[in-house]
């Protein structure tokens, strides 16, 4: 049940329904945390810049380049209300991860390659220097969490 608490101030009368108010917080604190998160996703797909014959691989320490869009494609977000908090990132493609978190932190990962001799495809381990994507576009973002929030406020306070 919700907590009720009558009063009054400067002579007006009020009830205070704190689950409105709570809910009404989560509302404005989930809108706020999307509204990052989907800025911080569209940041890192931007890093990606589209892979040339002439420069194939990014330098180590830069975002990766996009061969294909697969991994830039694969970037999302997801908001979770139970525990109030977002997950960004890649998903898993073909129920692979860990490429993307050899690019992002470095590392190995187990690559599968097309072989146009063999027609088939080959698994091999590749070691990778790390390339972030995420981490920065989080850093560059996260500064903006307090705008998202006083926007989303003042969006619920003008309903």
């Amino acid at each position: 049940m919700a907590a009720k608490t009558k009063g009054s101030f400067g002579g007006a009368r009020f009830t205070w329904d704190s689950k409105l108010i709570i809910d009404a917080m989560g509302r404005v604190q989930a809108e706020a945390l999307q509204k990052t998160a989907s800025f911080i996703a569209t940041t890192a797909k931007r890093s990606m810049k589209k892979s040339t014959k002439k420069a194939r691989h990014s330098k180590p320490g830069t975002p990766p380049k996009s061969k294909t869009g697969g991994l830039k494609n694969s970037i999302r977000f997801a908001y979770d209300e139970t525990t109030r908090t977002v997950v960004i990132g890649p998903i898993k493609l073909n129920g692979r991860s860990e490429g993307a978190k050899a690019l992002e932190s470095g590392g190995s990962a187990t690559v599968k390659t097309w072989s146009k001799k063999r027609k088939s495809f080959q698994s091999k381990v590749g070691q990778y220097d790390p390339r972030p994507f995420m981490r920065p576009a989080l850093l560059k973002e996260i500064q903006k969490i307090p705008q998202h929030l006083f926007d989303a406020r003042h969006k619920f306070a003008n309903k």
